[in-house]
């Protein structure tokens, strides 16, 4: 079976790590400030991994959201494609996501977002809805190497693109890859 999920390309690395630490600031500013709950938070990664599928996106961001208290079944809604889990405070958000996710990072519903929640939330929701596609998208292109390994890589994908982001992200993936093979998350396992 040949590998089909979103990865990145390389202008695509080129402006998504080029904005990769400024990004990073902005996520950390956003989980310190609290003004969004981790567990909304959570919810909003669970929604853009139900659409980029990242295996260890899905598998990190599962085991999180049950230490910040959402509800096993509410995570496999989420996973599955059913946000009606999400609370009335959270559906705008999660549109937002979901649109973010599905139109491969192009939506631009940020005036919903705004009209909304307060500016300063609407921001964070903007930053954590970008930072967990890059990283779905990195988690998936790592994966693509895998694959190509295998003889089963995506043919539209970038050899250098791949290797890049393997020596960048060996580090976590691998991490992620480790636990899970450990068997730690009983809601998903890399294995499957």
């Amino acid at each position: 079976m040949v590998f089909n999920k979103p990865i990145l390309r390389l202008g695509e690395l080129r402006s998504q790590l080029g904005s990769a630490p400024s990004m990073l600031a902005k996520v950390v500013a956003a989980y310190s400030q609290q003004r969004l709950s981790p567990m909304f938070a959570e919810k909003l990664m669970l929604v853009v991994t139900s659409v980029l599928e990242c295996r260890y996106c899905n598998w990190m961001h599962s085991e999180l959201a049950i230490r910040f208290g959402v509800e096993p079944s509410d995570i496999e809604s989420l996973l599955s494609g059913d946000y009606s889990v999400a609370s009335e405070y959270e559906r705008i958000a999660v549109v937002y996501a979901l649109n973010f996710a599905k139109t491969d990072g192009q939506a631009s519903t940020t005036e919903l977002l705004s009209s909304f929640y307060p500016k300063d939330v609407a921001e964070d929701i903007v930053w954590l809805v970008k930072f967990v596609f890059l990283t779905n998208k990195l988690g998936n292109t790592y994966d693509a190497f895998l694959a190509r390994l295998r003889g089963q890589g995506p043919a539209d994908s970038s050899l250098l693109v791949e290797v890049a982001v393997v020596l960048t992200m060996t580090p976590l993936y691998g991490s992620v890859a480790m636990l899970t093979r450990k068997g730690r998350n009983p809601y998903f396992s890399l294995d499957t």
